[in-house]
């Protein structure tokens, strides 16, 4: 579903198409499996935002989408975020294009929000 949302809101693109579902799968399985596992949200969403936008499991809005989950998975458990969206475009287009690694990208995420209430 919010995959399908980054068409609707980022512009116009080629095309609405999964590239591989089991890549979703995983996506998935590792959100689940760390929030089963109690880590912070932080390590969660900082997981899936890796996970989508180094594997491209769609044909397009793969940057998007992983922001997109990373964002509302933080903000669904009371965060909101602490920076300026040009800071969080370069930084998401850094993931895949810096190779950074997951705990790279966890710990920028831990940082980019805070914790209001």
């Amino acid at each position: 579903m919010l995959w399908r949302l980054t068409f609707d809101l980022g512009g116009p693109h080629g095309t609405k198409t999964i590239r591989d579902e089991g890549t979703i799968d995983w996506v998935v399985s590792g959100i689940q499996n760390a929030g089963s596992a109690g880590e912070p949200i932080w390590v969660v969403a900082g997981q899936a935002l890796h996970r989508i936008v180094r594997e491209h499991p769609f044909m397009e809005c793969n940057h998007r989408t992983g922001w997109l989950l990373c964002r509302t998975l933080m903000q669904a458990d009371g965060y909101h975020l602490a920076l300026p969206g040009a800071d969080v475009i370069r930084f998401v287009k850094s993931i895949d294009a810096d190779t950074l690694d997951e705990q790279t990208v966890r710990e920028w995420v831990r940082q980019a929000f805070l914790r209001l209430g």
